[in-house]
Parts: structure tokens; C-alpha cells; sequence
């Protein structure tokens, strides 16, 4: 658990209910020192406070333990037992059978480092897809400008791929570093394969002319650089399916890599 992230959440739903410290304090029964320790991620609620806290700010115990919103399905899922377990806490406690309530606390705990490894898990996915699919999308892009400048000599189009390669370049970066950040020194066994693929990225941006487009050499190096850009992603899907680890959806990486093939301008 992270208690600083979790006083934020705390903070935030509190305002957004436009409530005071002191107003959320009197509906849960603390005083607004408690209130502000929270918040300031000093201490963290005590687990008989859970449901009270949880119902004054209209989110799941599950977000309040995360210290973020998520999905509602996985509140579904984990709410019950969290639930079930500050019940059991509670009635355990007013009996003060110690060794069956430290029992109860071992297993909470244990499922609350589950709660927080899964939310890690999940908050790394997320991070990992919306680096992934920005960079497919920008390929994608970038295959339409190169098709509408080779076809029409269109002027606009030519400044769009050049801008548009340059993108993924930068783009690329990002998402090998974060794959790096998440993963560490795995991710060497597709090095190769990301630096070819900055290779074809900046091989079709210097085969971009400069205007007016009165040199048609120019075309067939961006169509083999185009052409290049597909085999050289194939190649790092490979790789990375060899790591064993999450790089983003299969399912898009393919759909991505049989538009391209369908472009006029792979060969």
C-alpha cells in the first residue's frame, strides 16, 4: 500500500463531495488531525473505518486501498472480500479472540499486497498500451502519407511523413524505454531489433525530398524504406513474443501489420 497516493485519493473524493476535514471527520466518527495525517500520507485508516470512509466518499474500499479509481468489474471482485474480511475483523474484535483475529489480519494483508500487485500490474499495462498503440497508430499514419505522396506528388503530404517518421522516432524511444523501466535488462534481446527499425524510420525520413519534387529518385527509396519498416516490425514482434512478458495487444500489432502489407506502396 502506498499510503501517500492513497491520502491523495483520500483528499481528492473528499473535495470533490465538497466536504471539510472536519465534516468527513464527524460523519466517520475521528477527529480532522486524523483526517489530515491521511491525507498527508502520515498514517493510513483504520480497517474498521474502511466501509464508513468508503460510503462518505462514494468510491469501494478496493480504490480507497489502491489509492486510484479502477475499473468496476475489478471492484466487483475484490470489494466482496475486502468486505467480508473488515466484517470478520470487526466481530473477531468485539470478541477479542486474538489468535483467530491475527489469523484474519495475516490473510487481509496478504490479499491487500494481491490488491496492490495486481493494481501495479494493471497500471503498467496501461502505461505499456498507450505507448504501444501511439507508436502503431503513428506507423499507420505515416504509410498513408507516404502512399498519397507517391501516387499524387502531393506537396502537403510530403511535410506530413516527413514530420510524421520523425514522430516515430521519438515515439519508438519511448516505448523501448519503457519497456526497459518495467523490465528491465530482458528487453536487450530485442535491441537489435529496435535499432534496425530506428534505422527505417530515419532511412524513409532522409529519402523524403525537398521541395519542389522535381527528382523522382526519390520514390523508390521510400518504398523500400516503407517496405523495410514492415519486416523490421515482424522482426521485433518475434522478439519481444520471446521475452514472455506483456509488450502491448497482439491482437492490434497484427491488424496494424496486415494494413500495411495491404498499402500500394509495400512491395
Amino acid at each position: 500500500m502506498d499510503n501517500i497516493k492513497t491520502g491523495r485519493f483520500i483528499a481528492q473524493k473528499r473535495k470533490e463531495k465538497k466536504l471539510t476535514q472536519k465534516m468527513l471527520a464527524q460523519k466517520i466518527g475521528v477527529t480532522d488531525k486524523a483526517i489530515s495525517k491521511w491525507e498527508r500520507g502520515l498514517s493510513y485508516p483504520d480497517i474498521s473505518l474502511l466501509i464508513p470512509l468508503s460510503e462518505e466518499l462514494g468510491v469501494s474500499i478496493t480504490e480507497i486501498l489502491n489509492g486510484d479509481s479502477i475499473d468496476k468489474l475489478e471492484v466487483e471482485l475484490s470489494d466482496d472480500i475486502v468486505v467480508s474480511s473488515v466484517r470478520r475483523y470487526e466481530k473477531l474484535l468485539s470478541k477479542k479472540n486474538k489468535r483467530t483475529f491475527a489469523a484474519i489480519i495475516l490473510v487481509f494483508f496478504v490479499f491487500l499486497m494481491a490488491i496492490f500487485m495486481y493494481g501495479k500490474e494493471m497500471d503498467r499495462r496501461h502505461h505499456i498500451d498507450i505507448a504501444f498503440s501511439d507508436l502503431l497508430s503513428e506507423v499507420e499514419l505515416s504509410f498513408d502519407y507516404g502512399q498519397e505522396l507517391l501516387s499524387d506528388e502531393n506537396v502537403e503530404a510530403g511535410r506530413c511523413l516527413d514530420v510524421s517518421t520523425s514522430n516515430l522516432i521519438r515515439l519508438l524511444e519511448r516505448y523501448r524505454s519503457m519497456l526497459f523501466m518495467y523490465y528491465g535488462g530482458d528487453v536487450s534481446i530485442a535491441e537489435s531489433e529496435f535499432d534496425h527499425l530506428r534505422e527505417s524510420f530515419l532511412y524513409v525520413h532522409h529519402a523524403v525530398p525537398e521541395q519542389p519534387y522535381t527528382d523522382k529518385a526519390y520514390s523508390e527509396d521510400i518504398e523500400n524504406g516503407l517496405t523495410q519498416v514492415v519486416c523490421d516490425m515482424e522482426s521485433l514482434k518475434t522478439a519481444l513474443e520471446k521475452l514472455n512478458v506483456y509488450y502491448g495487444s497482439e491482437e492490434l500489432l497484427k491488424n496494424i501489420l496486415q494494413n500495411l502489407k495491404n498499402k500500394e506502396v509495400i512491395h
